[in-house]
């Protein structure tokens, strides 16, 4: 997880949260200083007929940014500076930090992974702060600067493989960011909304000198992203204390525009034939926002990124299920007697538990309690909707088109597109 051990400040008063504020929201660029190519920003001229911008729900998530804002763009922050493998001479030599001390780096062994890599010779990293630990990877948040520079410091976060044999998901979660960077010009130019995916900006290699729990002699490929601010659990546990017993724990708005990134992300992934395998709350990010401004303007700056490809693969070739959480797991992938595979209808499953989990604050099955084997026998016949709390269903009941989208998801099962298109009818 990549956040910052704070508190979350509250968004919202939530006696104001009516319907109109649904209206109010705007999407706002967050660090950026590029622009999709081919495209002046805000030009969504060509759109008009396929996005409903009257829907008082969807209006806020498919305004675009305008020429004052700044768009997600994934050269940044390492541009002007051209910093890639490609671009900078460089000899492919095991010794990487100099000739006094023969550090050998772990092979990479592909020509997009080679070029993705910022080199030492341009840019320097410094960790800061642990900021978590997952099954492959510490997190850390890092500044990333030019070598020799003082002036051009970004703060960002990397992902370092716990061990030698986990730099594999580093890598493989590498190649899955390198296809949706290829694909973010064409997504600003086509749909007129941010990029659902959390922006990587390369591959980074690190040893013993900067960080001791790395052998010595070994050098590991460590994933740079941007830094988030909070992770969706946290925010919905801390949301969850001050809501009222029949409001969505996040602020209905921000339900509507979290559904809307998840919907953005499963048509990306089906589009690039890809499955993320393990879609969940705690790899759905929240950007920071000034907690000075209005609520509304609060409001508007927050956005959702989805993050951790390690276990993302093409549909094309899979032939086992990567590591996958087992609240999160659609329950056809949990009928070992058939083989089953991932597939984009079970990201969406996934991505529906991830919204039911936002609307009421509670896990998936919470109420079937945490034993694993009786948890799997739960979730294998698909009625997640019948294991809701009273409080739960107070909260759906509540609001009937939330209740509708979650049942879309988790009991009809439809596609995404019929999802979308219910939406812009609201």
């Amino acid at each position: 997880m990549l956040m910052q051990n704070k508190n979350v400040p509250s968004l919202i008063n939530r006696r104001s949260g009516d319907t109109k504020d649904k209206k109010k929201s705007l999407l706002v660029g967050v660090s950026f200083n590029e622009s999709p190519s081919n495209r002046k920003p805000g030009d969504c001229s060509n759109h008009s007929d396929k996005i409903n911008v009257e829907s008082p729900i969807l209006d806020d998530l498919f305004n675009t940014p305008t020429l004052g804002s700044n768009f997600d763009y994934p050269n940044s922050p390492v541009t002007p500076v051209t910093p890639y493998l490609d671009q900078v001479p460089f000899s492919k030599s095991p010794h990487i930090y100099g000739d006094t001390k023969e550090i050998t780096k772990y092979p990479l062994n592909d020509d997009k992974l080679e070029s993705f890599v910022l080199i030492p010779e341009v840019f320097d990293i410094k960790l800061v702060e642990r900021l978590g630990k997952g099954g492959n990877a510490y997190v850390y948040a890092c500044e990333l600067s030019t070598t020799g520079s003082i002036d051009n410091v970004f703060s960002t976060a990397i992902k370092i493989p716990i061990n030698k044999s986990k730099v594999k998901y580093i890598l493989q979660e590498a190649k899955m960011a390198i296809k949706l960077r290829e694909f973010q010009n064409t997504w600003f130019q086509t749909e007129c909304r941010f990029f659902p995916f959390i922006d990587c900006y390369g591959l980074y290699y690190i040893d013993r000198q900067k960080f001791d729990m790395i052998k010595p002699r070994e050098a590991f490929p460590c994933l740079v992203m941007k830094r988030m601010t909070y992770s969706l659990t946290e925010f919905v546990s801390t949301q969850s204390k001050e809501a009222e017993a029949d409001k969505t724990k996040i602020h209905l708005t921000l339900w509507w525009k979290l559904c809307q990134t998840l919907l953005d992300a499963l048509k990306v992934l089906k589009t690039l034939g890809l499955v993320h395998c393990d879609l969940k709350t705690d790899n759905v990010m929240i950007t920071e926002y000034n907690s000075t401004l209005p609520i509304e303007s609060q409001i508007s700056q927050v956005l959702f990124k989805v993050i951790d490809f390690s276990s993302t693969n093409e549909i094309q070739g899979m032939v086992k299920c990567p590591d996958m959480t087992l609240q999160f797991t659609a329950p056809e992938l949990l009928d070992f007697s058939k083989h089953p595979l991932p597939t984009p209808n079970s990201d969406s499953f996934s991505a529906g538990l991830i919204l039911l989990e936002a609307a009421t604050g509670s896990k998936p099955y919470s109420a079937a309690g945490y034993d694993h084997f009786y948890l799997l026998s739960v979730i294998k016949e698909g009625k997640v909707m019948e294991w809701l709390s009273p409080e739960d269903m107070c909260i759906l009941n509540a609001n009937p088109d939330v209740k509708r989208v979650l049942e879309m998801f988790l009991i009809d099962r439809l596609p995404v597109e019929s999802i979308s298109s219910f939406i812009q009818t609201l």
